[in-house]
Order: structure tokens, then sequence, then C-alpha cells
């Protein structure tokens, strides 16, 4: 463990962690970690927990056992607050107003410090008629570098570089563009003989395309069945996978059965959706800082761990028990311990 020890943040255990509070999420009124602990709780939680769950929720977050989203963090005794990590963004159809809705959407919420999700698909390939002026469409990876472009021009919330998300279905028109979309290694850069790869290992701010994005392909029930019936991976996908080992992108997005619809993602990809609705507010267990599951329970609540189960018991009706594939003659009261010793 490290021996690094502050008089002003005793919990973080290196300089770098500390760097990071003062530059990003200390101010006035939450000068140290303790400090911004007690506004967080007041802030969100006052009116809504009894005090003796504040308290301990409190006691949580100050030893760093329970670390809250970044927005939290940061807006906690801020004036404006904007609580949201990431939000989920729709494109609802292929028109003028909908492009320019969904730029402003886009800025909007990266300029309180949420990062933003979107699925292109929708969006008419490149070179497609538009009846309307009788020009063709400029497809969906224009548009993911315009909302790319507001995301570097927009420094999250005054304090971070931009968290986006996109992405587009396996069979679009501009699938093959996309595949290669990030692929820095095989552009070549106007009057140079280097790469735009090598212009970045230099340079990580040079601009580059998709730089402030993170890219999927969105995979469906038709792909799968596909799949099912020809026994043979399709070149889209062994594409995917060919990029993907070369320049860790595009990512995979599987979208089956009853979640086929949910297309949407956060930037870092752990909530997924089929409506716009939807927000990211996750926050972190440090397991490095708690030594027993016990820590983590409301007071009241009784943990017993056996060697593959954690048992909760306190309350909880069987309406609201989990279910996690356990067979019917099993006891569904239980749930994988994290640390069962």
């Amino acid at each position: 463990m490290s021996s690094y020890k502050s008089n002003l943040n005793p919990p973080f255990r290196s300089k770098f962690a500390e760097d990071i509070f003062n530059l990003k999420y200390r101010h006035e009124g939450a000068e140290t970690w303790d400090q911004l602990a007690s506004t967080l709780v007041t802030d969100v939680c006052g009116e809504l927990l009894h005090k003796d769950d504040l308290w301990r929720l409190y006691e949580i977050i100050r030893d760093m056992k329970f670390i809250p989203g970044g927005r939290y963090l940061y807006y906690a005794g801020r004036p404006n607050k904007f609580f949201n990590n990431c939000y989920l963004l729709k494109a609802e159809e292929d028109t003028r107003e909908d492009w320019a809705d969904l730029s402003w959407k886009a800025e909007s919420c990266l300029m309180t410090g949420g990062g933003i999700g979107c699925d292109y698909s929708i969006y008419r390939p490149a070179g497609a008629p538009i009846k309307l002026t009788g020009g063709t469409a400029s497809g969906p990876i224009p548009k993911m570098n315009m909302i790319n472009e507001i995301g570097r021009r927009v420094m999250q919330g005054g304090s971070r570089r931009s968290a986006i998300y996109a992405s587009l279905n396996w069979r679009h028109g501009d699938i093959q563009d996309f595949l290669i979309a990030k692929d820095w290694q095989n552009m070549p850069v106007a009057g140079t003989n280097k790469s735009l790869w090598d212009i970045k290992q230099a340079d990580f701010n040079f601009p580059a395309p998709l730089d402030q994005t993170n890219i999927s392909v969105n995979y469906d029930d038709e792909w799968l069945m596909q799949y099912f019936a020809d026994d043979d991976l399709d070149s889209v996908f062994i594409e995917n996978v060919y990029q993907a080992m070369r320049t860790a992108e595009p990512g995979f997005s599987f979208n089956f059965f009853d979640k086929e619809d949910e297309t949407l993602r956060n930037a870092c990809t752990e909530v997924t959706s089929a409506d716009d609705s939807d927000v990211c507010n996750l926050g972190s267990i440090n397991l490095g800082r708690v030594d027993d599951i016990r820590e983590m329970a409301k007071e009241g609540t009784d943990i017993f761990i056996d060697e593959h189960y954690a048992r909760l018991s306190g309350g909880c009706s069987e309406e609201c028990q989990p279910n996690f594939g356990i067979d019917d003659g099993e006891d569904t009261n239980r749930i994988p311990a994290l640390n069962a010793v």
C-alpha cells in the first residue's frame, strides 16, 4: 500500500489521486474530500433520507467505499446542478429538423458535463436522393463528425473532455465506411510523410475523425439468425473484428430478442435503452476499501455468507426477490456474493 500522506485530504493514497480531486472537484465549501462528501450527501439526499441513513451514507463516501459519479462530485454544493453522468440521445427521423435538433441536444448535454450516446442508423446512407431539394444525402458519418467537433470545442462543464458514443447498424449502406472511420493509420496527413496515427502519437490533441467518440456496430436478430442459418460469419463482422484488433474500434453492440430495440448507449456503454429519457448515474463500489461486504449493508439487514452466496434478509418482499436463473427448487433469496469466504 502507498505510504502517501496528505494533511488536507487523508483518504487519498497517492498524489495523483489528490491532484485529480483538486483539479476537477474541489471548490468553495468543499475544500477537502470529507467536506465534499458531506456537501454531496446533504445536497442530493438531505430531503430523502433519515438522518441516520444520511450519516451512514456520508461515512461510506468519506471513506471512499462508494464513490458517486463524477457529475455528483462536481456539482454538489454548486448553485446550478446537473447530476447526470451521461445522456442517451435518439435520432428520431432523417430530416433537416432532426439533424439540427440532435446537434442542439448534444451541445446542451455536453455543456453540463454529461456524456452522450446516439445511434445513427435511421439516417439514410451517403448519396441517397433527397426528394425535397433534388440533392443527395450526406449520410450519418458526417453527422457523427459534427457532433464530435461539438465535443472537441465544448469542455464538458468546464472540467473534462467530452465523452461521446456513436453506433450504426450492420446493414446500413455506409457500414463499410463506418468500419474504417477511425483507421487513422491509413489516413495520410497532407504535407508530411506521416499518417494521422503518427501525428496523434506525438500530439494527442491533434484533431482526427471521431477522436472524441467511441464507435460500435449494432448487431440485431437478423444478423444472429443469418449466422445460425449460414453457420458462418458475415464479411461485416469479420472486418469489424479486424479493425477492432488493429485500432480497438469499432466495438460490438449486440441487441437480440427483447433487447433488439435497445440500441442507445451511454458513452461508457453500461446503460442500454430504446428510450432517450434514460440517463447514466452510475457510481463505483471501491472494493479496495471494503474489507467485508457487511460494511455496505444497511443497518438492521443481516447478511449470511457461505461458500457461494450472500443471503440477504431484512424486509424484502417475495415480489422483490431477485432470480438469477436459480432452479425453482432452490432458495431464490440468494444473490452471488462479491467476496464470499
